[in-house]
């Protein structure tokens, strides 16, 4: 399904679609003895128009349809499946190997663990944008933090880049050919 930047209609459709609860309300009719009848769109070819279930059958017919704890509701076909021959020409590509020294950024930044589900920031610009964060933009050398200035101290390091800040002169008072 296509949806332009523009069309509201159709982005409508698309939110009530995906918003819609799993059993329609005016499909489901409560029954004098506290079960529950779901009617079906049409008739079967046999002429069944509805099931009867009981209030604790229902739920747990709902509560099977919920997928379990970290199982793949979305499957991939074609290059991005799992098993793909050309997934590796799709995929991004992994970050480059550089010599980890002992900087400043890992005195002060969890190492995250193997069984962490965050990802630092850096992997992940670099896997959304294939940009190394740590690379300098004038020579492709590895950056080293070098300090983290956290507030109250903030405010006197910003005065003071304030103060020794040079910028173009306010108004000349003199003539340039005077």
């Amino acid at each position: 399904m296509h949806i332009g930047a523009k069309d509201r209609k159709g982005l409508q459709r698309l939110a009530r679609y995906i918003a819609r609860p799993p059993l329609a309300k005016p499909r489901l009719e409560e029954r004098p003895d506290g079960g529950v009848r779901i009617h079906f769109k049409r008739p079967w070819s046999d002429g069944t128009e509805g099931i009867d279930l009981s209030v604790v059958e229902l739920v747990e017919r709902l509560a099977a349809l919920v997928p379990p704890p970290r199982a793949n509701t979305v499957l991939y076909h074609g290059v991005l499946a799992g098993r793909s021959s050309l997934r590796e020409r799709v995929r991004p590509r992994t970050p480059p190997r550089t010599r980890r020294g002992s900087d400043c950024h890992d005195r002060l930044s969890k190492r995250p663990s193997s069984t962490s589900r965050w990802v630092p920031w850096a992997l992940l610009l670099w896997r959304a944008f294939e940009v190394d964060s740590w690379a300098c933009p004038t020579c492709d050398q590895r950056m080293r933090l070098r300090t983290v200035v956290l507030a109250p101290a903030s405010i006197g390091v910003l005065d003071s880049l304030k103060r020794s800040a040079r910028g173009p002169p306010d108004t000349m008072t003199e003539p340039v050919g005077a």
